[in-house]
């Protein structure tokens, strides 16, 4: 467990885990792909955590993971646990770019045996999203209603009988009641162990699952699918000269995600 710091400057202890398989970096609600990750630091080097003082977060237990939007910023209980996940995270990073063997590393055993335990096989995985489930969909207007949810991986489009989108253009998948329009319903209306909700730029599609075993599922499976797309379409970018200079410069900005800063 670590501490997560919010760009309110609020910590919370949170379950920190690594997907060996995706790069996907969970912690209770929220979760973001070590892939798009641009760069790790330790210490006190982003604007959330400089805003605080040496007792509030210490620099020798804290690191940040550096996004296009916002940033990670997490405290570790002493400073050799930091740098065991820092040199991990690294080497997962190499280890996602190369395809390479992860526990042929000179990382921690903890971490070997977090990568071991946590193995999937992916395209296995990947087919739970073939099959129609169904799905409470809550709305920011109106009540929640029953869902037949399907997604097409062929076009990556996700279809809730009501409408669909477009899930090339989605950044993350995120567990729990993270959105404004989880927030606004009770624990007895949803469960958050049930629930979770897929990201775009412009708006939320926010489920409950029926079990929490579909939720863990379609959640890790839809990530795996994000994580895959994201990577087709940087390469076609690159392939085709369509990536400029301009558009592959990255400024970092040190915040935590809004979808996140009150967990």
């Amino acid at each position: 467990k670590m501490y997560k710091f919010t760009r309110s400057s609020s910590k919370h202890k949170k379950k920190v885990s690594v997907d060996p398989n995706s790069g996907v970096i969970s912690w209770g609600n929220g979760s973001l792909n070590l892939k798009h990750v641009i760069s790790i630091h330790t210490g006190k080097k982003t604007k959330v955590l400089q805003k605080l003082n040496d007792k509030q977060a210490k620099p020798n237990k804290c690191f940040s993971l550096v996004l296009p939007r916002y940033t990670l910023d997490l405290q570790c209980e002493n400073e050799e646990t930091m740098k065991a996940w820092v040199k991990g995270l690294q080497a997962l990073k190499i280890v996602l770019a190369n395809k390479l063997d992860v526990m042929s590393l000179p990382i921690s055993e903890d971490l070997k045996k977090q990568f071991a335990d946590s193995y999937v096989d992916e395209d296995e995985l990947l087919k739970v999203l073939d099959e129609k489930t169904e799905f409470i969909k809550h709305g920011r207007n109106g009540k929640p209603h029953s869902r037949e949810v399907t997604v097409d991986r062929k076009k990556v489009t996700i279809d809730w009988t009501s409408g669909s989108n477009d899930l090339k253009e989605a950044y993350a998948v995120v567990r729990g009641k993270a959105t404004k329009v989880l927030r606004k319903v009770s624990w007895r209306q949803a469960d958050p162990a049930l629930c979770f909700s897929i990201l775009w730029e412009d708006r939320t599609l926010d489920l409950q699952a029926p079990t929490q075993r579909t939720r863990d599922r379609w959640a890790k499976a839809l990530e795996i699918l994000l994580s895959r797309e994201s990577e087709a379409y940087r390469r076609h970018e690159l392939m085709e000269g369509g990536a400029s200079k301009s558009n592959l410069d990255v400024t970092p900005v040190s915040e935590s995600a809004s979808f996140d800063n009150e967990n």
